[in-house]
């Protein structure tokens, strides 16, 4: 592409892709605690139902990775186009995936939110798939601060 600030390279495999997603750590000691704070809470008439409430979120916390994953696997095995290589690409106007079943462009006037996510800066456009960079690869590049300056300017932080 012309004038590429950066242009990155990636055979995606599933395990690969569902590491960007999943790379949140499992917070096995919050869980306890609330387990613990809601079974306290279950020995008092008055915060009876707080304590049942409270269960049940540490339970859904504690299992809801297991649910996530299960639908990144599903994501990835129903998108052909990240079974192949693929580039990704920006420069000063656009942003782009490159491969062989996909070839899409965007201006960043179409960034509609960007995240940092573990070591990776995501891009969601309106209208292409989202456009994913390896936050130290943009860094060894010099060329970090200019993309994310430019992804702050067009869109809003995925929070």
């Amino acid at each position: 592409m012309e004038n590429a600030i950066f242009e990155y390279t990636i055979h995606w495999n599933e395990k690969k892709f569902r590491s960007i997603w999943s790379n949140v750590k499992h917070r096995y000691l919050r869980s306890v605690i609330l387990l613990i704070v809601g079974i306290i809470c279950l020995f008092n008439g008055y915060t009876f139902i707080v304590g049942c409430f409270i269960i049940l979120g540490s339970i859904l916390g504690f299992f809801s990775p297991k649910i996530f994953s299960a639908g990144l696997r599903s994501n990835y095995k129903g998108h052909k186009y990240l079974h192949e290589t693929l580039r990704y690409g920006v420069n000063d106007t656009s942003l782009w995936i490159k491969g062989v079943k996909i070839d899409a462009k965007c201006d960043w006037i179409n960034l509609v939110t960007w995240q940092i996510n573990g070591d990776w800066l995501i891009l969601t456009p309106s209208g292409i798939p989202q456009v994913l960079f390896p936050i130290n690869e943009m860094k060894k590049n010099d060329v970090f601060e200019r993309i994310l300056e430019l992804a702050q300017k067009f869109g809003k932080e995925f929070k």
